[in-house]
């Protein structure tokens, strides 16, 4: 995502250096978290502006992330996240962008369909070189003087509620661990399987080749466990690509371990979708190694994963010069906590002054979490699935202030609203999807919630 044609970014952010102390609870109300590879985390606490969305269809300007947004310097020296704008869209949003011929199921907590916010101001923690660096620009100003005077006192409001955040946590950590949520499916067994033949059905005449069906788990869970909740899964089960969003009425707590798409200041876009799942076993490493290959050689995964790989190099095709969209890695297996997942790789150069909206119209949803062909997908999944997906398989992520952009896809995410937590996981099915293995690697894949410390 580059500057404007003919036009030269004049200022860069301000920075200041505090104490590391490791990963952090999101202790602050309204604090918006980011992680970024498992290297980074970006943390927002009170943003200049809010575009938030409660119905559909979508206004297009929601979807418009340029305004407010200043055009600053990118420092390589610096965390990739430079100030700007970080939250989500919501699955559903798709209704806004694609012709939809069957209407979205209701919301079914007191989420936003979608939530950005505009930080001038942001905490970045890089785990490896153990650094805390806080970045504040001086926009709106626009003189160097009003700029700079803006900028450092952000930047002391940042450090103080650093400050009062690791106070917080001292104290936090000296409460017993809460209790981890109980959630029950929504389906039975039966009723997931009767999905996964209606979509095998739809497959079988021709409508789509591969469909993602997911099902919905939910319990009671009290609104101020989650920021501990949210820390000690972390620590537990890593995510490169989770966050944490307090909208107030809602929380989203995501441990996301798929990247939907990286693009740098240079338009440098890459796209790492996963399909292919195998839980894992912890207890006998012979039985894990097995369960690898077994990924790894299955000609039913790598057949899903590549219709998602030439699903997305469609997409990418829309943004990227000829010839620059490639496959460099195809079917690689990553091992996590709970799962090995089969992941492949796109690369492509995104044409100069592509603005954040056309990337992002063009490429939500990820085809990893509908299927192909995309649009047909997304109308099987809506007839079939019983329940609105809300934040699940949608993204979060953020559109830096410095041309850069970066969004996950929303799996292993939790949603809460009401005092009631929601979980949606799916599976990806094919031709010959066996309906009860479907059902079980829905349920591996709720393992980040187990063995907690």
């Amino acid at each position: 995502m580059s500057h404007p044609a003919g036009f030269a970014p004049v200022f860069s952010v301000l920075t200041s250096c505090l104490p590391y102390v490791g990963p952090v609870m999101p202790l602050a109300a309204g604090i918006c978290v980011l992680q970024d590879t498992g290297r980074y985390t970006y943390l927002g606490f009170a943003p200049d502006r809010v575009i938030r969305h409660d119905a559909l269809p979508a206004p297009d300007g929601l979807w418009d992330m340029g305004s407010p947004c200043p055009a600053l310097i990118h420092q390589d020296d610096l965390p990739p996240f430079q100030t700007g704008w970080m939250g989500f869209w919501g699955y559903e949003m798709l209704h806004g962008l694609e012709r939809q011929s069957i209407k979205p199921h209701p919301p079914y907590a007191p989420y936003p369909f979608a939530w950005m916010g505009y930080y001038s101001a942001v905490l970045a923690l890089d785990h490896d070189q153990k650094r805390a660096v806080a970045m504040a620009s001086g926009f709106p100003e626009t003189t160097p003087t009003a700029w700079e005077s803006t900028a450092q006192n952000r930047l002391r409001t940042l450090e103080d509620t650093y400050k009062g955040l690791l106070a917080a946590q001292e104290t936090a950590g000296q409460a017993p661990c809460p209790a981890l949520p109980v959630l029950t499916p929504c389906l039975s067994p039966e009723a997931y399987t009767a999905m996964v033949e209606d979509a095998r059905a739809s497959i079988a005449a021709g409508t789509v080749y591969q469909v993602n069906i997911a099902q919905a788990f939910e319990g009671p869970y009290p609104q101020k466990d989650l920021p501990r909740l949210y820390h000690d899964i972390n620590q537990r089960h890593p995510a490169p690509y989770g966050g944490f969003l307090d909208m107030g009425d809602a929380v989203l707590l995501s441990l996301s371990p798929e990247l939907f798409f990286h693009l740098s200041p240079q338009n440098d876009l890459t796209m790492r979708p996963m399909k292919g799942t195998r839980p894992r076993d912890t207890q006998d490493p012979i039985n894990d190694a097995r369960l690898k290959t077994h990924l790894q050689t299955s000609a039913k995964d790598r057949a899903e994963n590549l219709m998602i790989v030439d699903l997305m190099r469609h997409d990418m095709a829309k943004l990227c010069h000829a010839g620059s969209v490639t496959v460099p890695q195809l079917w690689s297996v990553e091992s996590y906590s709970y799962v090995h997942q089969m992941t492949s790789t796109l690369r492509g150069k995104v044409y100069e002054n592509t603005s954040p909206q056309a990337i992002l119209k063009t490429l939500f949803p990820s085809g990893s979490v509908t299927g192909a062909p995309k649009i047909k997908a997304i109308d099987e999944i809506t007839r079939i699935e019983p329940m609105a997906r809300g934040p699940f398989c949608g993204s979060m992520g953020y559109i830096s202030a410095t041309g850069g952009m970066q969004f996950n896809v929303l799996i292993r995410t939790l949603v809460w609203g009401k005092n009631r937590l929601y979980l949606h996981t799916g599976c990806g099915i094919v031709d010959d999807s066996d309906p009860m293995m479907e059902y079980q690697e829905s349920l591996a894949k709720t393992g980040f919630l187990k063995s907690l410390p």
